[in-house]
């Protein structure tokens, strides 16, 4: 192991101030209990005397009560509140008296209740309110028959319980099973909530990727129509593609809507490139990085471990996970709170404390892994995390953190999604609490995107032995410039209800997923089924149909925004079928070249002539076009997304099909270049010019003296 003088690397020079980023779960949270829905529904009554009208899917009794979900955790006083399940109580109120209630500090929230028009168990999500899924049930008279889901988590046990109470159906189809805590039967439980008419099927996907492998291609092999999954490896690459994400592809490629929760580090991450605390040390193998941003410096990331806690901290940089071409050698160490040595030899603290690799050396995994444990059984510790550029050249790094411990500062939420839920054609979920008012605020864990893949698999090859721990075996491409992918592509809800131990409620993105599976499953069936919808269909029409959250369009926090059923079934009324026949796929060309366009348009009823129109992003010569085989030049450098719809005769109008188009720069030809990359430079570039110009006026002046 390669030695690294502690005294040297974390002298009092190098460690600012810290500063603390703790975000409190109601961080964020709007003052008014009473949901927007059902406060738009009383304010005729209260404005004017007189019920709401029933679209605002709340039902009036005598014309001055009103039916309500109230969430709580009142203690049973409250008269209104009596008999509460998991924290709902359902209530008759005079719509006077709802501010009343709401002032109660009890209360979390007031919410028009989900009306039962079929047999439920003994628990029902709140997601079937939120995301209209009760009401697209009613008025479409679907339930996710003839769709068939496949579930991968931990484990789905003690089905007869929910079986008995109602909350699960008993012909769940467990192709493979393992011990846990059920987080699977929680997933299922929601699942059958929003979509009760959807076969259920299950394959435990633990505990190594090799089994979520194995759990993708079994339930894509039994038939499975949606596969929905909320588990995170954090090993996988964060710059490509890894074997679990290229299992992912093959299932989408195969035909079904692959769904995964898109993680939840937005709270505990780390996302930057490298910047060296003191380049003038002279030591070419002490280049420790600086975590602030900002006008100080700062060489650790301070961390805090309860009693009892244990850290995991994984740092990567974008080289091939192969190691075939690595360029870098990173390590990371954690040291005592002072910054001044090994933490590994604080008392109470065991682990793995140094992880330095030498990849310049070998072959190595462009990765580095920690593992801190804290002993103590009443002490909470507080430690740091220090980054040595041990050689090669300056990349950007990531760090992803697991166990259960808090981030104490340079936290960075944009870039925290990594592994599977990066696949492009995959549906990542974000979560939202389903008690939030106004259902548009986004959990403060929830990953935030976007995904930079710098490597391409230019081949099909998986990882199938035990001892590769998942790692990919096959080799990749550089992407220049690198891909970026919006992530998560929509988000939905968590805080939800099940009759699971440890999930009443249900938080995280692991709650969020399966709600959007279910969705998925109302849409099939609306569609006419699986045969009918096709994967790029339900992605669009996820991803379009959402409900704008956020800055506006689509971001990396909300994605294309919160999946919304009824909204959904509305654009999938009717619609045409837009298709973009060529390019096949994205395509990369360079600035100046031609890109000819093909564009198809189908429906079911035939309603011809189709009128297409075509919106190039402001890539191309044109803005737009309606002909049906357009070609167009595109200049400017960067990647630009092409979008097609049709129209039929009926007026009715398509989803987007949507295909890519990254276009580099043309070569220069030759000529001097002071700053490579000046464009993303400017302030460089300038420096150049200056050192230039002071470099003439010295001349000058010694050449005046010479005279």
């Amino acid at each position: 192991m390669r030695c690294l003088v502690m005294a040297l690397l974390l002298g009092l020079a190098i460690h600012g101030p810290a500063i603390g980023l703790e975000v409190s779960r109601s961080a964020g949270k709007q003052p008014d209990k009473i949901a927007s829905q059902l406060r738009q529904a009383v304010e005729p009554a209260q404005t004017h005397r007189v019920s709401a009208p029933t679209r605002h899917a709340m039902r009036w009794l005598d014309g001055e009560q009103v039916e309500v979900f109230v969430y709580h955790q009142c203690d049973g006083d409250e008269p209104l509140l009596q008999d509460p399940v998991f924290g709902i109580s359902y209530a008759k109120v005079h719509y006077r008296m709802l501010n009343e209630l709401a002032a109660l500090e009890c209360v979390r929230q007031i919410r028009p209740p989900v009306y039962a028009h079929r047999r439920v168990g003994s628990v029902t999500s709140a997601g079937n309110l939120v995301m209209r899924a009760a009401e697209m049930r009613d008025a479409f008279n679907v339930d996710g028959s003839n769709v068939r889901i496949g579930i991968i988590s931990d484990s789905l046990n003690d089905l007869a319980f929910s079986v008995n109470t109602g909350d699960l159906p008993p012909d769940v189809i467990i192709l493979e099973n393992q011990a846990g805590i059920d987080e699977g039967r929680a997933m299922a439980e929601l699942i059958h909530d929003l979509a009760p008419g959807a076969t259920l099927m299950f394959h435990t996907g633990i505990p190594t990727s090799l089994n979520m492998i194995t759990a993708i291609r079994a339930l894509t092999e039994a038939g499975a129509d949606v596969i929905v999954d909320d588990l995170g490896f954090f090993l996988e690459p964060y710059f490509e593609d890894g074997p679990v994400a290229q299992a992912v592809q093959e299932a989408i490629d195969a035909g079904v809507f692959y769904i995964t929760a898109v993680g939840n580090d937005a709270q505990a991450n780390y996302s930057g490139t490298f910047q060296e605390l003191d380049p003038d040390d002279d030591d070419p193998q002490n280049n420790i990085h600086d975590f602030d941003n900002s006008d100080g410096t700062d060489g650790t990331m301070g961390v805090t471990i309860p009693p009892g806690g244990l850290l995991q901290a994984v740092l990567q940089w974008p080289n091939p996970f192969d190691g075939s071409a690595n360029t870098a050698d990173y390590d990371l160490h954690v040291l005592n709170a002072d910054g001044t040595e090994d933490a590994c030899l604080t008392p109470g603290i065991s682990g793995t404390c140094v992880s330095d690799d030498a990849q310049l050396a070998m072959p190595l995994v462009p990765m580095e892994t920690v593992f801190v444990q804290n002993n103590n059984s009443r002490q909470s510790v507080s430690l740091n995390l220090v980054i040595n550029r041990f050689d090669g050249e300056v990349l950007p790094l990531r760090v992803v953190f697991g166990g259960r411990f808090s981030v104490d500062e340079h936290n960075v939420p944009d870039r925290s999604v990594f592994g599977h839920p990066c696949v492009d054609e995959a549906l990542a979920v974000g979560a939202i609490d389903a008690a939030d008012e106004g259902f548009d605020t986004i959990e403060p864990f929830s990953s935030r995107g976007p995904c930079e893949i710098f490597f391409a698999p230019n081949a099909d090859l998986l990882a199938t032995r035990p001892e590769a721990s998942g790692f990919r075996t096959s080799q990749v491409v550089p992407l220049t410039p690198p891909e970026i992918r919006v992530k998560p592509d929509v988000v939905a809800a968590d805080g939800t209800n099940t009759s699971v131990p440890g999930f009443m409620p249900f938080f995280g993105t692991s709650a969020a997923a399966p709600h959007a599976a279910a969705v998925a499953a109302l849409l099939m069936d609306l569609g006419g089924g699986p045969e009918f919808t096709t994967v790029p269909q339900m992605l669009s029409l996820m991803r379009i149909a959402a409900v704008d959250e956020g800055d506006p369009g689509v971001d990396d926090t909300y994605g294309f925004g919160v999946v919304d059923a009824v909204q959904a079934a509305d654009v999938l009324q009717g619609a045409p079928v837009a298709t973009i026949l060529s390019p096949a796929e994205d395509v990369a060309v360079t600035s100046g070249d031609t890109v000819n366009f093909q564009g198809d348009c189908n429906d079911l009823d035939g309603n011809r002539p189709f009128t297409l129109n075509w919106d190039f992003d402001g890539g191309a010569n044109i803005e737009s076009s309606t002909a049906q085989n357009p070609s167009v030049i595109f200049t400017p450098s960067g990647t630009f997304t092409v979008t097609m719809t049709c129209t039929n005769n009926a007026g009715l109008t398509s989803l987007a099909a949507t295909i890519r188009v990254v276009v580099n720069a043309a070569d220069s030809g030759g000529g001097c270049t002071l700053v490579p990359n000046a464009s993303a430079h400017p302030l460089s570039a300038l420096g150049n010019l200056l050192l230039l110009g002071l470099t003439l006026c010295i001349l000058w002046v010694w050449r005046r003296w010479r005279a």
